[in-house]
């Protein structure tokens, strides 16, 4: 047999010319590999600190070649190289992250013949969850919540634990993990509350509700304006010789103040939706009243883009059933623009109006002329003139009632109130997530075997969520003072 190196020098180079050019030619005609593509990532944009986060990887390899990957997880730590999958099959994995704050996680993939891909990323915000009760051996309640710019919270409330007398208006400051800083009770010898906390552009806090310690009648109008510690700058009564309430208070743009609530001291019938407007030290500029021959309450206010104000309330003189919705539109003088109803054949009612990006409103409260059961959440969205656009409702055959609603950062909204419909007690706080629709995107209870409700939420400046209310399932007495954080799916820790 030939052997090649038995051949001339000139013939064994050109054996070896050949086969290099052969070698050559393969390496440019032969299969090429080529890098799978760039991982996409899945997964939620929100994290919790100490709970394990679920994310999906996908990449495609040209080649049909098994894929592995590689994560960096942004907060110092990484996943080493994975096992190979099938092309295009998809990764799972979980991390757990230790610190909060905004985190680019990366991925990259490679294929089995070494070919790596870029690092692609994703942003996960990474907070912290929490819940805490507040009270005493009595019965102690949250009303109002809102965020303060230091990511604390301050919320107000009614304690029948603290205070000078049987009740008092009470007001809770904590930090962002909601621990106490202090409170503060507002409050003499019978019984005070306070259903409504704002801030102020000092950074303080303005509250309302209503005192029977103080003032001309059986209860009063209170007005309460403190510091950013909650030491009382003022205080004032309004109010005549029968039973008058505040449910609700904001700062008006020129820095005075709008309370809106309910008299039977003034007005046309047995109880009348009251607005009061006063300057920044609580004086009186101007009241009205609005109402007919039965019961009519104002709930709600927010200030209008035009220097107006809107209520929310319910009314028995007006509409279709026992009680309607009602809204009602007033100028920056007080004169009466306009008013609108919405119910049925029973009870309806509102209890938190507020503004939408567009200029109009949307409202929560409660309907039994409508829904599933003996009571539902409604959640009712109107033009700026106050026109329906659209309605839903929210529940089972039990009492279900909504008691605040704000619109949240992507146009949509968040409710918060009571559902005796599902959950683990009695009545549980329910908190519902719609989008700019009125279309459910998720909805969480909270609560255990005694009675818990939800009063007020907020969204949170990372676009989670904070709800106060009460609770007799848990902490020290007959019913406490209970505030939730969630992320923005609505998780929390016990």
């Amino acid at each position: 047999m030939f052997n090649k190196w038995q051949a001339s020098p000139i013939a064994r180079m050109a054996i070896i010319t050949a086969a290099a050019a052969l070698a050559f030619m393969g390496s440019i005609c032969g299969p090429k590999n080529e890098a799978p593509s760039v991982p996409s990532i899945t997964g939620p944009s929100s994290g919790v600190v100490g709970v394990a986060v679920t994310f999906k990887a996908v990449s495609a390899d040209p080649d049909g070649d098994s894929v592995a990957f590689q994560f960096d997880w942004g907060d110092g730590t990484a996943l080493a190289w994975t096992d190979y999958i099938a092309n295009d099959d998809t990764l799972t994995t979980t991390h757990t992250f230790t610190d909060t704050g905004t985190v680019s996680i990366k991925a990259k993939a490679r294929d089995k013949g070494g070919k790596e891909t870029e690092w692609t990323t994703r942003d996960v915000l990474v907070v912290d969850v929490w819940s805490r009760t507040f009270g005493g051996v009595n019965r102690d309640y949250g009303t109002s919540v809102l965020q303060t710019s230091d990511g604390g919270f301050a919320v107000a409330g009614i304690t029948h634990s603290y205070g000078a007398g049987i009740d008092d208006a009470w007001l809770v400051r904590t930090d962002a993990m909601g621990n106490k800083l202090w409170d503060r009770t507002y409050g003499g010898a019978s019984r005070d509350n306070a259903l409504s906390v704002g801030r102020t552009t000092d950074g303080g806090f303005i509250l309302t509700g209503s005192t029977s310690s103080y003032g001309a009648g059986e209860y009063d109008v209170w007005l309460i304006r403190t510091d950013a510690t909650g030491t009382r700058i003022w205080d004032k009564t309004l109010g005549g010789s029968e039973w008058d309430d505040g449910c609700s208070v904001v700062q008006a743009s020129d820095g005075g103040f709008v309370v809106v609530g309910s008299t039977q001291s003034f007005g046309a019938g047995d109880w009348d939706a009251w607005l009061i407007r006063t300057d920044a030290t609580g004086t009186r500029i101007w009241d009205r009243t609005l109402g007919g021959s039965e019961e009519d309450y104002g709930q709600s206010v927010v200030q209008t883009s035009d220097g107006g104000f809107l209520v929310a309330g319910s009314t028995r003189s007006r509409g279709a059933g026992g009680e309607d919705v009602w809204l009602i539109r007033y100028d920056a003088a007080g004169g009466l623009l306009w008013e609108r109803t919405f119910g049925g054949a029973n009870n309806d009612d509102a209890q938190t109006v507020a503004r939408t990006s567009d200029g109009g409103f949307v409202v929560t409260g409660g309907t039994s002329s409508n829904g599933a059961g003996g009571d539902d959440v409604w959640l009712i969205r109107t033009d700026s003139a106050g026109n329906r656009m659209w309605d839903v409702t929210f529940g089972g055959a039990g009492l279900d009632h909504g008691s605040w609603v704000e619109q949240t950062n992507d146009g949509g909204f968040i409710v918060t109130g009571s559902t005796a419909s599902y959950g683990a007690g009695g009545e549980d706080v329910w908190l519902i997530r719609t989008d700019a629709a009125g279309n459910r995107l998720w909805d969480k209870t909270f609560g255990g075997t005694g009675d818990d409700a939800g009063s007020g939420v907020a969204q949170t400046e990372d676009g989670g969520f904070i709800v106060a209310g009460r609770t007799s399932s848990y902490g020290a007495g007959d019913a406490d003072l209970w505030l939730i954080r969630t992320d923005n799916q609505g998780n929390t820790k016990p």
